[in-house]
């Protein structure tokens, strides 16, 4: 229960929101932390933000170099976080008090878990809430959930430090890091999320979310067709041609047809739908 848990944040002018989110996390119930913060070569006022809380909590590392993106960032967290567990966060979310303990409390008694996700609401750039984002709880519906689209909330996880090896964020990935990673961990792994409200996630115009969405959309399209034929993510230089293979909508009837026995069935048709209505 006393477990070393590893917070990681990477930050690029973030700013606006950065106090919020350290804060969230130094006043966690659970204290056994370390804050690993990545500047990756931010020109706003970040790095004045994360000296400060690094001088006056001991738990705070920063790291503050040039930019290198947000997947070198998160490698190079994982490759100096000490903990057993590694918390991801990201610097515009806000950790709910008691999120750190739930998650760890679980991670202990289920040692077959790896990764943990949780529930999380949507905020605006002013804090209120606009919404929730809901992930699946059983093995069978987050199985099903990873047809459509990541099935754990990226900055709410928790991971074993066993399970991350390096380069675990590929940077061929990009904007869909997080994506691909689950489901390179789905196969061989096991991932649950905890059926609680544990994060306010935070919605707005500079945001990855909603900056690249069509990028997002896109690429998590390739990934899914590459995952579906059994070929783990090993774009190299080929996304052109990889752009060009069949339909999203074939490969996920394939997928079905083999894995009948470990789908939800009602909630794949409800993905289908989604992924019908987007294309």
């Amino acid at each position: 229960m006393n477990s070393l848990v590893s917070v990681i944040i990477p930050v690029y002018n973030g700013g606006l929101y950065l106090k919020d989110c350290i804060e969230s996390i130094l006043n966690q119930t659970y204290r056994n932390i370390e804050v690993i913060i990545i500047d990756d070569g931010s020109t706003d006022c970040s790095l004045d933000i994360m000296l400060h809380y690094q001088q006056i909590d001991s738990r705070v590392v920063v790291i503050s170099r040039e930019n290198k993106g947000l997947i070198f960032s998160l490698n190079e967290a994982i490759s100096v976080a000490k903990g057993i567990l590694i918390a991801r966060m990201d610097s515009d979310d806000i950790a709910h008090l008691d999120r750190i303990t739930k998650q760890v409390n679980f991670m202990d008694g289920n040692v077959e878990v790896d990764l943990l996700g949780l529930q999380a609401i949507k905020i605006d750039k002013d804090g209120i809430e606009i919404g929730r984002l809901k992930r699946p709880t059983g093995s069978k519906a987050i199985n099903t959930f990873s047809l459509i689209n990541s099935p754990v909330i990226h900055p709410g996880v928790m991971i074993r430090s066993s399970v991350l090896k390096a380069g675990f964020y590929n940077f061929n990935d990009l904007y869909v890091e997080d994506y691909a990673a689950w489901l390179r961990l789905n196969k061989g792994y096991n991932i649950a999320n905890l059926d609680e409200t544990l994060l306010s996630y935070r919605v707005h115009e500079e945001s990855i979310s909603q900056s690249k969405k069509t990028e997002q959309y896109l690429n998590s399209c390739l990934i899914r067709e590459k995952y579906f034929n059994n070929d783990i993510f090993n774009f190299g230089d080929d996304l052109e041609k990889i752009s060009k293979q069949i339909p999203t909508l074939y490969v996920m009837f394939r997928f079905f047809l083999r894995n009948i026995y470990n789908l939800d069935i009602i909630q794949y048709f409800k993905y289908v739908l989604l992924v019908m209505k987007k294309r």
